[in-house]
C-alpha cells in the first residue's frame, strides 16, 4: 500500500472560498501550496497535483486506477474535505552510480555555482550545492572526483565517482575560471567555443545632463514576509545581481552643474554648508541617500537649513550616476567608485561615500546578507540591481532594481483626534520633524472606543511605517503601542 503522507509543512494547502478557486472544476485548493501527488475530489472527478516544467504545481485530472490511502494528518483541512484526501503511489527513483558518456546542460540551473559558505568549503566534496545541479554532473573535490546522484527521496547528493568515462558539459557554465580550466585539462568538462564581448569596465562612460523633472529610476519592492515564507522562490530571480545595503535616509540627487542637492522629486532643496559641498564633484549628477548616522530618516528633513548642527555628521551615500545613456550598472558603479575616491582624496571628513556593491550568487548568500544588514547592522534593508541594467528614469518601477526592506518605527506626540460619533477614526500625531499626520490603522475596538482615556493630548505613541515622503510624512503608518508618560 502507498505510505501515509503528512500535510505538515504545507500550512497554506487549505480550501479557499475565493471565486477563482470555487468557480473551476478542480478542487478549491491552491495547487502550488500543496505537495506534489496530492489527490482531491473536484466537481467532475479526482484531480492530482503535478509539477510543470517550471516546477509549479498544477491540478490535472487523475487517471490512475491503483488504490490510494487516505492521509492521516489532515487537521489543517476542513472536515468536509478530509474524506477526499489521498496520495498516489510514489515512483521509485534509481540511484545512478555510473554515468555513461552524455551531454549535460547547466542551462536552467542558475544556482549550480561555487559557494563560499563554510558548510560547503569545509567538506571534501565540491563546494557546489548538489541539489541545485543536474544529476550526473562530475566535479573535482578535495580527495578526488564526485558526481551528483539522486537518493531515494529525489534529492541530489555528491558521491565519489567510480566511473572511468568523462561527462561533457555544454552551454553556460557558471564556475570560477580557475576550476573550469582545471576540469578542461582533466577532460572532465568539455566547453563549446563561444565568442563573447566582455564589458570593458575601464572604458570611460559618457555622462550627459540630467534635470529633476526627468525623474529617477523607480524600484520594485518585495515584502519581508514573502521572503521569510519562501526564500528560494522570491530570491532566486536575483541570483547574480549586485546587492547593497539600503540606508535609512532620504533619497536625494546631486546636480553637479547647478550645484544643488535636492530630494529625488526636486521639490525640496537642502542648504548644505560650503565645507560639505566642496567634496561633491562638478559636472557629475549623482543619486544616493542623505543620512544622519545614528538617527532616523525623519531627522533628515531638518537639513533643509544650513544652520542645522546635524550637517557635521551627515553623509551622502551614493549608489548611481544620473544622465548616462545605455551604460550598464556594472560599468556605472565602477565609475562611481572612482568618482568618490577622486572627490574625497582620502580626507576622513568627506561626506561623500560609495555604497558598496556585492555580486551574490546563491539564495543563501542574498538572504544571509539581508539578515546581516537588518539584524546585525540595524539597517533598513537591501537593494538588488541587475549588472546589465540601464538607468531608466521615471515611468514604471523597474524589476531590474528591487528593494527588500523592513518596516521602520518611531514615536510621535498626540496633538488631536478625528472621530465619528465618539469613536476614533485617527489620531493627529506630531513627529520630531514637526510633521503632523493622521494615524488611523492598528487600533483595537476598545482603543477606538476609549481613545480620549487611553490617548490624552500629549501622549507618546509608537508607530511603524514603510518610508517617508519628501514632505517627511510616514507611508503606511500603523499604530504599535502607546505610552502614558507625557511629554
Amino acid at each position: 500500500m502507498p505510505p501515509n503522507i503528512s500535510l505538515q509543512g504545507f500550512p497554506s494547502c487549505i480550501e479557499s472560498k475565493l471565486a477563482k478557486y470555487t468557480s473551476r472544476n478542480s478542487p478549491p485548493f491552491p495547487a502550488n501550496e500543496c505537495p506534489t501527488g496530492l489527490i482531491l475530489e473536484g466537481k467532475d472527478g479526482l484531480y492530482i497535483t503535478s509539477a510543470d516544467s517550471k516546477g509549479t504545481n498544477k491540478w490535472i485530472k487523475y487517471k490512475g486506477d491503483q488504490p490510494v490511502k487516505v492521509v492521516q494528518k489532515v487537521a489543517q483541512l476542513p472536515k468536509v474535505a478530509q474524506k477526499h484526501v489521498t496520495f498516489r503511489q510514489p515512483q521509485k527513483i534509481q540511484i545512478q552510480q555510473k554515468v555513461a558518456p552524455s551531454v549535460i546542460s547547466l542551462q536552467g540551473f542558475p544556482s549550480c555555482i561555487e559557494s563560499k559558505l563554510a558548510k560547503y568549503t569545509s567538506r571534501n566534496s565540491p563546494p557546489f550545492p548538489a541539489n541545485e545541479c543536474p544529476v550526473g554532473l562530475i566535479l573535482e573535490g578535495k580527495d578526488g572526483l564526485y558526481i551528483t546522484s539522486a537518493d531515494s527521496k529525489g534529492t541530489n547528493k555528491w558521491i565519489k565517482h567510480k566511473g572511468d568515462q568523462p561527462v561533457k558539459v555544454v552551454k553556460k557554465v557558471q564556475m570560477p575560471k580557475k576550476m573550469i580550466k582545471q576540469l578542461v585539462e582533466q577532460k572532465q568538462v568539455v566547453l563549446p567555443q563561444v565568442k563573447r564581448q566582455p564589458i570593458d569596465l575601464e572604458q570611460e562612460i559618457t555622462i550627459g545632463q540630467w534635470k529633476p523633472e526627468s525623474g529617477i529610476m523607480k524600484y520594485k519592492e518585495i515584502r519581508p514576509r514573502q521572503v521569510q515564507a519562501n526564500p528560494v522562490k522570491n530570491l532566486k530571480p536575483f541570483i547574480g545581481y549586485y546587492v547593497s545595503q539600503k540606508f535609512d535616509g532620504w533619497q536625494v540627487t546631486w546636480n553637479g552643474t547647478t550645484k544643488k542637492l535636492t530630494s529625488h522629486t526636486g521639490s525640496i532643496e537642502f542648504d548644505a554648508p560650503e565645507w560639505w559641498l566642496k567634496f561633491l564633484p562638478t559636472n557629475v549628477n549623482l543619486a544616493g541617500e542623505l543620512i544622519i548616522p545614528g538617527k532616523q530618516a525623519a531627522k533628515v528633513s531638518g537639513l533643509r537649513h544650513r544652520s542645522n548642527e546635524d550637517w557635521a555628521t551627515a553623509l551622502f551615500m551614493v549608489f548611481d550616476i544620473l544622465g548616462t545613456v545605455n551604460v550598464p550598472f556594472e560599468k556605472r558603479t565602477k565609475k562611481l567608485e572612482q568618482i568618490v575616491r577622486k572627490s574625497c582624496q582620502g580626507d576622513p571628513k568627506c561626506p561623500l561615500r560609495y555604497v558598496e556593491q556585492n555580486k551574490l550568487n546563491t539564495v543563501e548568500e542574498i538572504f544571509d546578507f539581508y539578515k546581516k544588514v537588518v539584524y546585525d547592522r540595524a539597517g533598513q534593508g537591501i537593494v538588488m540591481t541587475k549588472p546589465q541594467s540601464f538607468y531608466l528614469p521615471g515611468g514604471k518601477r523597474s524589476g531590474e532594481r528591487v528593494k527588500l526592506k523592513r518596516r521602520e518605527d518611531t514615536e510621535g506626540t498626540v496633538v488631536g483626534y478625528n472621530d465619528d460619533e465618539n469613536r476614533l477614526s485617527s489620531l493627529l500625531v506630531r513627529m520630531d520633524n514637526g510633521v503632523v499626520f493622521n494615524l488611523g490603522i492598528g487600533f483595537s475596538f476598545d482603543e477606538r472606543a476609549r481613545y480620549k482615556e487611553l490617548f490624552p493630548i500629549g501622549t507618546l505613541v509608537k508607530f511603524s511605517y514603510r518610508e517617508l515622503t519628501d514632505g517627511g510624512k510616514p507611508k503606511q503608518a500603523r499604530f504599535v503601542e502607546h505610552r502614558l508618560d507625557l511629554v
